[in-house]
């Protein structure tokens, strides 16, 4: 497992910035904002609607029409009467457009004038309180249009979650006499019967319902409700919460009666009690505001804005201001710890509604998958509102039981997993920008101390010039030169480029002459042509002269502002933060990163490119043996260019250090994340994303030049290594990788590997080995496309693959010039003893075999298949929606 290096980098740097809290609230509201516009979301909203309000419906059709008992108990005359009643029942569920009726409207809308929340489309029963029959049925006819309306027509998502908020629970009263008289989910839950369920699915099957027509209701947790044998309040939240756990647990066999009974009792305290919440005072109470839900691009409907907007109106009856009477749950909460130890944003305490909604969803029969989809709707409903955060909706959605894949350990973790979408998917399709918001903190952190090293140089440089003009010497002026020069360099180059393609072209022409011309005029002719060739020809000499020139004078002023230890180049600092390499190939390596927008930049690349500098072995060191060693390593690190008088003050200064060293280690704890992430993409999914993205995305095409990047590897790579007691020991002994492992793609790379470590010093020949990994089920990622170091082809594994040792060969011979490989056994005496195959390794195959890591990364993707599964049928019935509502 990664050490305290890697697993608590974000909680102790990132979650600690004074910028985490707004980018987390920032990222939430965009993200819940992309989930609100997704057909699959919208979708699954519309059907959970369709399903109550057809079950409501369906009940209540049927006790008002007697019939509770199946026919198949009945005289033949009654059942023709039944199958008649159940005929008019059906035509109010029909297919996925239930009919308004009296139930939906006690059972759906407000049954209040309370104004205080969001989505609500009002009752015009209660809202206009009507005294005369006329008046009561005008009512009731207006409610039954905006109910076919918001249900089967324009109903946002907010108006119909809104609805299902109402239908679930808030409606049908508190106590029992309230909800016996009530045409109420909750009276439905309390009475239903089997019979019941047989006799609505009928009613499905002859309305072409599907959801109906497949109703299952549990009744194995339906029964252990204890409000429902009082016939109580079943979605009270102290009761669902302590007798769904209860009630679960019982269904899967775990524990006892007593267990389960202090098992429920957690549940309830999970479920009512927040640390550090407390109610503001009236003054603190402030609303968003309708221009909030404009500029997020998800304003009130007209019907919303009839009951939730209150207009001021001047003499002339113009409108003076419009107030929004509803305030969010960020106005009425105060939160001690807007962020908590694990970097979770706190807005009201954890997600009551969110237990109650999914605990109703779950009793009117939703499996796993339903509910996880459900819960995504839940998240876009009221995160856009600022009700809870994406912590508190998941918390309490673990209240009623329903657990996905997501990881809760951290902010991080659960940004990047929340179930049933995958990372990648999260990445593509509904984080802003494709980042995360850790990832926006580290390029921020970044780019601080770009800036403060380039403010380092400024100073640094101010001192130099001060000295330097003593002697004479304006190094300002020089470094304007350097630059000038470089510039001039390019148009010479560019110049000569052309001339030499002009003069190959023009003697091919000469060479093809005959030895002796036809005529006059032809030697005339050719005679020109040689002048017009020897023009080019000394042309092209006069740029060659131009360009020796400049070189040598842009190396004086270069070799002159590098002696002074004056700042003329800062291309490698932009994102190289510990790197000597980096800063050797300053200019070419980042050109292409540099011609990006920041913006654009993926956290993953830039951590991965900055692993590949020799920073890769202060990382490496100060995951194995702590920050005291890495940091030291830093300070004294051996390249070249950080040994120079230009980085002299730099590694005099502790605070800095401090700082490249926290960046250091973001980077590989990003590295790790990025190659976990990438290693699950495959081309074809990749190609998808990028089809799906279009080419007038603004990161479009970085995103095909970085493909390989980003896609698992899983080809055979090698590894030119020191041979550890498993690499040497017997067949079938299994390692784990405990750190980032460096692979590539060619064998020949491995071998120049082992005789660069041979040459060092660093280990001898009969230590060394040629290990081939096979990678089976998990990837590498081929770094070549965003990386410099040209010519390794390299792949990175991450921490955790777990190897066997499938084939360990005799020891064998490596020829570094003609790139041949042969085991000792088959070379003679003669070319044993010859310099020709001097390299000596072992030969090592190693299979990667599943890990507790890999096992459960093929459960998930088993049941992620059958979400898959589920989300094509709601997209194919969203897309069949969309083209009724276009012939419409």
């Amino acid at each position: 497992m990664p050490s305290d290096y890697t697993t608590d980098a974000y909680k102790e740097l990132i979650y600690s910035h004074p910028d985490w809290h707004n980018t987390v609230l920032d990222y939430e509201i965009h993200f819940a904002k992309n989930l609100y516009d997704s057909p699959m979301v919208k979708q699954t909203a519309h059907d959970v609607l369709v399903k109550l309000s057809s079950m409501l419906n369906a009940y209540y059709g049927l006790k008002e029409n007697g019939q509770a008992n199946p026919m198949a108990n009945q005289p033949v005359e009654q059942q023709a009467d039944d199958l008649n009643a159940l005929q008019t029942i059906a035509a109010t569920v029909s297919g996925e457009k239930p009919i308004p009726t009296k139930y939906l409207q006690e059972g759906l809308l407000i049954d209040s004038n309370d104004r205080s929340g969001g989505g609500q489309i009002g009752n015009r029963l209660v809202e206009e309180n009507p005294q005369t029959p006329e008046a009561i049925e005008a009512g009731e006819q207006e409610n039954i249009q905006m109910l076919d309306d918001t249900i089967n027509k324009d109903g946002t998502l907010r108006e119909q979650m809104t609805l299902l908020y109402n239908g679930m629970f808030r409606n049908g009263g508190r106590n029992k006499q309230q909800i016996a008289n009530s045409h109420s989910l909750k009276n439905m839950m309390v009475n239903i019967t089997p019979e019941d369920v047989a006799k609505m699915s009928q009613i499905g099957e002859l309305a072409g319902n599907e959801q109906l027509r497949n109703l299952s209701i549990d009744f194995d947790i339906l029964n252990e409700q204890d409000a429902r044998n009082n016939k109580d309040d079943i979605f009270d939240t102290t009761r669902i919460a302590i007798d769904l756990k209860k009630a679960v647990d019982k269904k899967k066999g775990r524990g006892n009666k007593l267990t389960r009974f202090f098992a429920g009792i957690g549940r309830f305290f999970s479920a009512h009690f927040t640390s550090g919440r407390s109610k503001k005072s009236k003054k603190e109470q402030i609303g968003l505001g309708e221009e909030y839900y404009n500029n997020l691009g998800i304003p009130l409907s007209e019907r919303e804005a009839r009951f939730g907007i209150q207009e001021e109106k001047d003499a002339q009856g113009n409108v003076t201001s419009r107030k929004l009477l509803w305030k969010e749950g960020q106005a009425y909460n105060k939160m001690k710890k807007p962020i908590d130890g694990a970097g979770m944003l706190a807005i009201a305490g954890t997600s009551g509604t969110t237990l109650r909604m999914l605990g109703a969803y779950r009793l009117m029969g939703a499996k796993k998958t339903d509910l996880l989809y459900f819960r995504l709707a839940l998240m876009a409903w009221m995160v856009t509102s600022q009700d809870h955060s994406i912590a508190e909706i998941i918390r309490g959605s673990h209240n009623a039981g329903v657990k996905g894949f997501e990881d809760m350990s951290e902010a991080a973790t659960m940004y990047q997993t929340i179930d049933p979408l995958s990372t990648a998917e999260i990445r593509e399709n509904y984080a802003p920008n494709h980042k995360f918001p850790h990832e926006i903190i580290y390029l921020k952190m970044m780019e601080d101390l770009s800036r403060e090293r380039k403010t380092m140089d400024t100073k640094q440089n101010q001192q130099i010039v001060e000295l330097y003009k003593e002697k004479g010497i304006d190094l300002d002026e020089k470094a304007k030169n350097y630059h000038i020069l470089k510039d001039k360099l390019i148009v010479y180059g560019q110049q000569l480029d052309g001339l030499d393609e002009q003069v190959e072209e023009m003697k091919a022409v000469i060479d093809s002459w005959p030895d002796e011309p036809e005529s006059m005029n032809e030697v005339y002719e050719r005679r020109a042509y040689v002048d017009a060739y020897n023009d080019i020809v000394e042309q092209r000499s006069e740029i060659v002269t131009g360009m020796e020139e400049a070189e040598a004078e842009k190396n004086e002023i270069g070799a002159l502002l590098e002696t002074a230890g004056y700042q003329h180049e800062h291309v490698d600092r932009e994102y190289a933060l510990y790197s000597p390499i980096v800063y050797a190939r300053a200019t070419e390596s980042f050109e292409r990163l540099i011609s990006m927008e920041t913006a654009d930049l993926d956290a993953g690349d830039v951590a991965l490119d900055i692993y590949t500098t020799e920073a890769y072995n202060v990382m490496n060191k100060s995951e194995k043996f702590g920050r005291t060693i890495g940091n030291y390593a830093l300070k004294h690190g051996k390249a070249p260019y950080w040994n120079s008088d230009q980085f002299k003050n730099e590694r005099k200064n502790g605070k800095l250090l401090d700082r490249i060293s926290d960046m250091l280690r973001l980077s590989y704890r990003i590295s790790q994340d990025a190659l976990l992430e990438r290693t699950k993409v495959s081309e074809e999914q990749y190609n998808q994303f990028m089809d799906e993205r279009g080419e007038d995305a603004p990161d479009y095409e970085r995103g095909v030049a970085y493909q390989d990047a980003h896609v698992a590897y899983t080809k055979p790579v090698y590894r030119g290594e020191i041979m550890s007691g498993t690499l040497g020991g017997s067949v079938g002994g299994e390692f784990e990788t405990k750190k980032l492992t460096s692979t590539t793609t060619d064998f020949n790379v491995g071998l120049k590997f082992i005789k660069d470590i041979v040459e060092r010093g660093d280990a001898k020949e009969d230590n060394m080995c040629l290990s081939e990994y096979i990678l089976n089920g998990s990837g590498g990622v081929l770094l070549s496309s965003i990386t410099s170091m040209e010519g390794e082809d390299e792949v990175l594994l991450p921490m955790g693959l777990r190897f066997r040792v499938d084939h360990a060969a005799e020891f064998a011979r490596g020829n570094t010039e003609t790139q041949e490989v042969k085991y000792e056994s088959e070379l003679s005496p003669e070319q044993l003893g010859s310099s020709d195959w001097d390299l000596k390794f072992k030969y090592v195959r190693l299979v990667e075999v599943p890990g507790e890591h890999a096992k459960k990364e093929t459960i998930r993707k088993k049941k992620q298949s059958k979400r898959d599964a589920y989300r094509a049928k709601l997209m194919n019935r969203a897309n069949n929606v969309q083209q009724v509502q276009q012939v419409s």
